[in-house]
């Protein structure tokens, strides 16, 4: 039986995630088996930036709320069929709050989004990282 992703009493056939992946295969897996520990389908959606230089304009834009896809190169547009965003790496913080916001769905970051606002509606982060709002999961070691 699948578990809903944000409260594990409720249960739904329908759930499934988009999992950004940014060419890292130690990124990708670990957002893969987070899909996995749930047992909620997903699929992959490649993005990078357009120019590595708008990746450092993506914390401004992100500090400023301004998301836009403008930054970010992708596969193919997603459907609005998906319960959240999940990714991990640097390269794909900003296109999940721009995607998640876009989707109206849940996003999700695997590792510290260092940089970008702690905004997510839920960070998976190792306890080496501090984290300290309610929003973040704590776990000793990678996924």
């Amino acid at each position: 039986m699948k578990q809903n992703l944000f409260n594990a009493s409720e249960s739904s056939e329908e759930e499934r995630l988009l999992v950004l992946s940014d060419g890292k295969p130690g990124h990708v897996n670990q957002s893969i088996a987070f899909a996995r520990h749930l047992n909620i389908d997903y699929d992959l959606l490649a993005v990078n930036f357009k120019a590595r230089w708008l990746k450092g304009v993506s914390y401004f834009a992100d500090r400023l709320g301004f998301l836009t896809t403008r930054f970010f190169n992708i596969d193919k547009r997603p459907q609005p069929r998906y319960s959240a965003v999940v990714s991990t790496g640097s390269e794909t913080y900003y296109a999940n709050r721009v995607l998640s916001s876009q989707l109206r769905c849940k996003s999700v970051a695997i590792m510290m989004p260092r940089g970008y606002r702690l905004v997510f509606d839920l960070i998976v982060a190792q306890r080496h990282d501090h984290p300290l709002d309610g929003t973040i999961y704590s776990v000793s070691r990678s996924i």
